[in-house]
């Protein structure tokens, strides 16, 4: 989550008391979400996943609301040429 804070500020050029202020919490809410000793309530994620424009079920899971997301998908699966490669030792084994 502090990473993703971050980058969030980095990428709107806010400071943690100019986020705080557009989210509608308190520089020190931003502080201690910063320095990981709070996580943002479900109704802060909402406002994070607007402000920020990320999916809010992945705020969420960053905050530790939800379990870990993971990409789930294609990403994760192998590469075409390495699926054809595990799928020739297959067939070359089986013969």
């Amino acid at each position: 989550m502090v990473l993703f804070l971050h980058q969030v500020m980095r990428l709107r050029q806010r400071l943690p008391s100019q986020l705080g202020a557009d989210l509608g919490v308190s520089h020190a809410t931003v502080s201690r979400w910063l320095s990981g000793k709070d996580i943002p309530s479900t109704r802060s994620c909402q406002r994070l996943a607007e402000y920020s424009g990320w999916p809010l079920e992945k705020v969420l899971s960053l905050a530790g609301h939800l379990p870990e997301i993971h990409g789930g998908g294609p990403a994760e699966w192998p590469e075409f040429g390495e699926y054809a490669h595990r799928r020739e030792r297959r067939y070359v084994r089986s013969k």
